[in-house]
């Protein structure tokens, strides 16, 4: 038997190279733009652009206006839902700290 339901599909999309560490960062780091989120380390620019895109097209991530008014300057927030699953990444970050001792 084969049941599918909405929270397969939004696992799916957060199994993707880069969703977890895009939510984290933006989590830990108020403040990012997409440029910084691109930077966060080396390789796959075009792979974060299209994740951060998805993970705001979901509703898990907005942007706003930068506060200094900069005119081409947006940075990311995490929506309620966002912040709910970049929680629970730390809170699974903080229990393999302590398994993999």
């Amino acid at each position: 038997m084969v049941i599918t339901t909405v929270m397969e599909w939004y696992s799916s999309v957060l199994e993707k190279k880069y969703a977890l560490s895009v939510l984290w960062y933006v989590r830990n780091n108020p403040g990012m733009t997409k440029t910084d989120i691109v930077r966060m380390d080396r390789g796959g620019e075009k792979t974060k652009y299209g994740i951060l895109a998805e993970l705001m097209d979901l509703g898990l991530i907005s942007s706003e206006k930068d506060p200094e008014g900069r005119w081409n300057t947006e940075h990311l927030v995490l929506t309620e839902e966002g912040r709910k699953i970049a929680d629970h990444i730390e809170e699974i970050n903080a229990i393999m700290e302590t398994v993999s001792q």
